[in-house]
């Protein structure tokens, strides 16, 4: 081996010694930055640090900012290093390329974890500020401050911008990383599953964990917050509570000063105690301030305490104005004096009110001092008009006192003036009313030649003068009693005493007695005057009988209470009243709506004279001229025959609606022949008719009506004869045309069976003609009476033969066999009909012969039949 060959060996053995501690060197470079990154927290605060949100935000993205740039600056390194170690390789870099990619990769996620691990750290350094370390609460971190706002506490900065600033930080991370790219981008190398450092992140399941309990907590702090609001809420009625409202309110209920002076104070208290609360809370991790929510609560206080003050003093100032005003008002009041009568008794009413109004109006002064303490105790600013006028009410008071002492002596003078003239008046009044009275009873209407109109007039015009003579009766009773003077007082007693009033009470009652029967007598004159002239048939004969009768009572009560009165009038129109009311039933009777043409040819013809009820002239003062009420009996009877024979031509109309459309239910038998199925209706009908027509002849209003009653009677009796043979008939057929049906009767009695097929053609006939009828009626006279009821009679007749021959056939049968005693007329017929159908004659056996239930026959054997019990 030559010294050149070693040599050579040894200088490639350096270089790959060289190499080898590079790439050593270089691994062991990236792991210790990996491990920086790992220390390299994006967010640390110092726990002493106490932020405004603003700043801390600020803080933040600068923290942010700062360790992504020193990151970033790791991460430039780290490309350097596997640069180098690259290049080291990069002459068999195509040998090893599945070994460069794997080598590229375990860095890649070494640089994945590390970010991690950072991202985590600076979570949970968040979480720490938030949180605290598990054995100490959180140290401040935020400043907040309360205010009022609007009559809502509010904080500042708000819940929004706290929990934005938290909320955000992992987002705002992985916005950041997304920026920074992986190596296998870098190198250009395939991606082998690896996502993005931002993807890595923002869904790494601790990260996130972090980022929700962050977010926890700050719920919960902002928790603490509410509730020490919520520590402010005894004082909420000073800032929520309208002042305005409260004042006016408070004033409408008419406090006292003590009133106003206890809850002035009482805000001062309120004041105080606010101020003694604690300014600065620390509440988890936000410092809490309230200095300004203090402040403008012990403004508000404030504000109330000067409301009220104010308030005070506009009391106290309306207060005495209401002094002053009453003084001068009743001043006035009390010093005028009356022109007459009547302003004297309200002098007096005045004069007594007002005296009775001092003791209380004085009891309004002490608490109108109480409130000018009061206002003055809180310094209240008042004018010194309103300090003047107050402590001027006792002088102004005693100068009203000794007015009204002076009005007092005035009134008396006026009273002597006055009770002169009121005894002359009533001596004047007296006179005019004896005048009254006399002219009263000469002139007052009461004979039965005055009209109820002017009589009404003259008695309007009575009215109108005693009700003055009245009027200024009371006046001169009430100036009396303006003087107190009483029955015991000798001039009183004299006028009260005097006949005039007694004679004017008197005078009165015969007024209204009169007034009473002329009243009704006018009524029954306005009514008869709208009755003689009204048209008949468009009178309403319920509203004249309820006036008639209500007159005709009255009259008769006044007869009985006045007959010593002599007033003609009454007795006079009273029988008017009576004889128009006895024609009441007759105008009834005539206007009863059943009456026809020939019951009014009736009354004409009764009466003897011609008149056109229909035309507009027939009214009732004709009738009254006619002398109508002669025949009131009459034409009652007239007019009961018209009800009774409308109720008989109203059923005869209904027999005719109802059998119209009214027949029995038929059904197809065979052929064109048809059985009546059902016929229950028609004979209900027909029960219910002949009753309703039996009873309309017996009666003596059927006889304009007599032929069609004759008629329907006949009919429906008919109807009824012929529905009645028919059933008969039809019960018989059916029940031989089952017999005859069979060949063994039919060769056995022939000339029945002539007979039968005869009575079949007329059945046949018959029931097709009662089923083409519309009604029961048509169904019975489709041929004229007594057709269809001879036809079934004979039928009838014929169908009793043919039964009697058929008795005597199936008498042979049993004297040939007499086991046929023991089974029914329809059992041998049955049995005689089979005869050559053994096996349908079995069910008869048992009724023919004991313990035999049925005999089984074997056409082949020729042995004796074996019977089975």
């Amino acid at each position: 081996m030559s010294d050149a060959y070693i040599a050579d060996c040894v200088l490639q053995i350096g270089e790959l010694q060289d190499f080898l501690t590079t790439y050593k060197n270089c691994n062991i470079n990236l792991v210790k930055i990996m491990e920086k990154i790992c220390d390299s927290p994006l967010i640390e605060f110092d726990i002493y640090n106490v932020f405004e949100i603003y700043v801390l935000r600020e803080t933040i993205r600068n923290m942010e900012t700062e360790a992504i740039t020193n990151i970033l600056e790791m991460y430039k390194e780290i490309i350097v290093y596997i640069i180098i170690v690259y290049e080291g390789f990069e002459s068999y870099i195509g040998q090893m390329a599945e070994h460069w990619v794997k080598y590229v990769r375990r860095f890649d996620r070494l640089i994945e974890d590390a970010l991690r691990l950072a991202i985590k750290a600076t979570m949970q350094n968040m979480y720490k500020c938030v949180h605290g370390d598990g054995t100490m609460a959180p140290s401040p971190l935020i400043k907040m401050s309360l205010y009022l706002s609007d009559k809502i506490i509010i904080y500042l900065p708000t819940k929004n911008e706290i929990v934005d600033t938290f909320t955000t930080v992992l987002d705002e991370i992985v916005h950041i990383l997304s920026t920074m790219p992986r190596l296998f981008q870098k190198f250009g190398l395939p991606a082998g599953g690896l996502k993005n450092f931002s993807d890595v992140i923002q869904t790494d399941a601790d990260t996130n964990k972090l980022q929700s309990l962050i977010d926890n907590e700050v719920e919960y702090n902002l928790g603490l917050i509410h509730e020490h609001i919520r520590m402010w809420d005894p004082y909420a009625h000073i800032w929520k509570v309208d002042k305005d409202e409260f004042m006016e309110k408070y004033r409408q209920e008419g406090h006292t000063a003590a009133d106003f002076d206890k809850l002035i104070i009482n805000y001062s208290d309120l004041a105080n105690a606010v101020q003694i609360q604690e300014t600065f809370n620390q509440i988890h991790f936000i410092t809490l301030n309230s200095s300004e929510l203090k402040k403008s609560i012990i403004v508000h206080c404030s504000v109330w305490q000067t409301k009220l003050g104010e308030l005070l003093r506009t009391i106290t100032e309306s207060d005495i104005d209401v002094i002053y005003a009453y003084i001068e008002r009743s001043s006035v009041e009390a010093m005028t004096m009356p022109a007459d009568l009547k302003e004297l008794a309200t002098a007096m009413a005045t004069y007594e009110r007002l005296i009775t109004e001092i003791a209380p109006f004085e009891k309004t002064f002490a608490p109108i001092t109480d409130q000018m303490t009061t206002l003055g105790k809180f310094e209240v600013e008042l004018s010194s008009d309103m300090v003047t006028r107050h402590e001027n009410i006792p002088v102004t008071w005693a100068e009203y006192l000794n007015l009204l002492e002076e009005a007092k002596k005035a009134l008396e003078l006026n009273k002597d003036k006055f009770k002169a003239e009121l005894l002359e008046q009533a001596e004047v009044f007296k006179e005019a009313a004896k005048e009254f009275c006399e002219d009263f009873y000469n002139t007052a209407p009461c004979s039965s030649e005055v009209s109820g109109k002017d009589a009404m007039a003259q008695l309007k015009a009575f009215r109108e003068q005693l009700n003055a003579l009245r009027a200024q009766e009371q006046q001169i009773k009430d100036g009396l009693a303006v003087f107190n003077l009483t029955h015991n007082n000798a001039t009183f007693y004299v006028w009260i005493r005097t006949p005039v009033n007694l004679d004017l009470q008197k005078m009165e009652k015969e007024l209204e007695k009169l007034e009473e029967v002329w009243g009704l007598v006018y009524q029954w004159e306005e009514s008869w005057e709208k009755y003689k002239t009204q048209i008949f048939w468009e009178m309403e004969t319920d509203e004249m009988e309820e006036n008639v009768m209500y007159l005709f009572r009255n009259f008769n009560r006044l007869s009985r209470q006045l007959k010593d009165k002599g007033w003609d009038i009454i007795d006079t129109t009273r029988v008017k009243v009576d004889a128009f009311r006895r024609t009441l039933p007759l105008i009834g009777d005539l206007k009863n709506p059943c009456m026809r043409e020939r019951h009014w040819d009736r009354i004409k013809t009764l009466m003897g004279v011609e008149f056109d009820q229909n035309s507009e002239d027939f009214k009732l003062e004709l009738i009254m001229r006619l002398n109508f009420q002669a025949y009131a009996e009459d034409i009652a009877e007239i007019s009961n025959a018209a009800t009774m024979e409308l109720n008989i031509e109203n059923g005869l109309k209904a027999i005719r609606e109802v059998w119209k459309n009214t027949t029995y239910e038929m059904q197809h038998h065979r052929g064109d022949m048809y059985k009546i199925k059902n016929v229950e209706d028609v004979m209900q009908f027909l029960e219910d008719h002949q009753v309703q027509l039996s009873s309309m002849k017996s009666t003596k209003y059927v006889e304009p009506f007599i032929k069609e009653v004759d008629y329907w009677e006949k009919s429906l009796g008919y109807v009824a004869e012929c529905i009645e043979i028919s059933l008969q008939v039809q019960r018989r057929y059916l029940y031989l045309e089952s017999i005859f049906s069979g060949e063994d009767i039919r060769k056995q009695l022939p000339n029945e069976v002539k007979i039968f097929d005869a009575l079949s053609a007329d059945w046949t006939e018959i029931t097709s003609n009662m089923y083409a009828g519309t009604n029961a009626i048509e169904a019975c006279l489709y041929k004229p009476a007594p057709y269809l009821f001879n036809k079934l009679n004979t039928m009838v007749d014929n169908l009793d033969g043919i039964l009697r021959q058929l008795e005597k056939y199936l008498e042979t049968k049993r004297q040939l066999f007499p086991r046929f005693y023991f089974i029914s007329n329809d059992d041998l017929l049955e049995i005689l009909g089979n005869s050559k159908k053994p096996q349908l004659i079995q069910v008869h056996l048992k009724k023919l012969f004991d313990n035999v239930n049925k005999i089984r026959i074997d056409k082949q054997s020729m042995s004796i039949p074996r019977g089975t019990e």
